[in-house]
């Protein structure tokens, strides 16, 4: 794979820089995004209590009006959705600049996985369906992962297992396993969709990956809402997991 004839500012292949433009090359649903380039440099200077530039900011303040409130906000390579009440949800324009400087802050501390964050990205808040929250105020909604290899569908999965929730068992709801299940089950239909829209979307990104897509009552539909490479996401057990592991390698492609 090569970044070439991408975005010239992705500097990684699960940055939204990379991925996203074959995202609405592919035409599939997905929520309204603006992206704002910053820079690694800048956004780490906000951590010592520096001002972004001011071409930045006016960025800034044209895709917060374009989106609207409320709005999704991420970097191009994380949301730190885990601190949902205080990063990626924005409410309101009163706690815009708190939670640019959490983001950026989560952001930084997951550095070490290897690769720099260099936008901040505007996002439409989709209304999802969720029954129950977790984290700080995250709702748990119907979403799914399938996994591709060279455009073709090989497996999917719900996107939240019971074990990303279990350490914090005691705020959930009691019956919070059984309405766990009841959003992780497939409908009818949901698999041709969701295989259609995944390899829609992957024969326009060479190699292994996987694509999250959660549910959007009010549309009827499943939206696109991020990317990853394969090696770099989680996996449950099942038949089709050596595949990427193999592709991962370089023995498929």
């Amino acid at each position: 794979m090569t970044l070439n004839g991408v975005n010239p500012r992705a500097t990684c292949y699960n940055s939204l820089l990379y991925w996203f433009p074959a995202v609405e090359r592919a035409g599939i649903p997905h929520p309204r995004t603006k992206i704002v380039w910053v820079g690694w440099k800048n956004l780490c200077a906000v951590l010592d209590d520096k001002p972004l530039p001011e071409n930045v900011c006016r960025d800034i303040v044209a895709a917060v009006e374009d989106i609207g409130y409320p709005l999704f906000m991420r970097t191009d390579l994380h949301s730190a959705k885990h601190d949902f009440a205080d990063t990626c949800y924005v409410a309101d324009a009163s706690v815009l600049l708190a939670h640019i400087g959490a983001l950026i802050e989560a952001d930084n501390m997951m550095c070490f996985l290897g690769d720099d964050s260099q936008a901040l990205v505007f996002r439409e808040f989709l209304d999802l369906e969720s029954t129950f929250m977790a984290f700080r105020d995250m709702p748990v909604a119907r979403e799914r992962r399938v996994f591709v290899i060279e455009g073709k569908a090989i497996c999917s999965h719900p996107y939240w297992p019971k074990g990303a929730l279990y350490k914090q068992r005691k705020a959930l709801p009691p019956d919070w396993r059984t309405q766990l299940r009841n959003l992780s089950l497939l409908r009818q239909g949901d698999g041709v969709r969701l295989r259609q829209y995944a390899e829609m979307v992957g024969h326009l990104v060479p190699g292994a990956w996987s694509i999250d897509f959660a549910w959007v009552p009010v549309r009827g539909d499943w939206y696109l809402i991020d990317m990853a490479l394969a090696k770099h996401s989680w996996h449950p057990s099942c038949g089709r997991k050596q595949e990427l592991i193999e592709a991962a390698l370089g023995r498929k492609a």
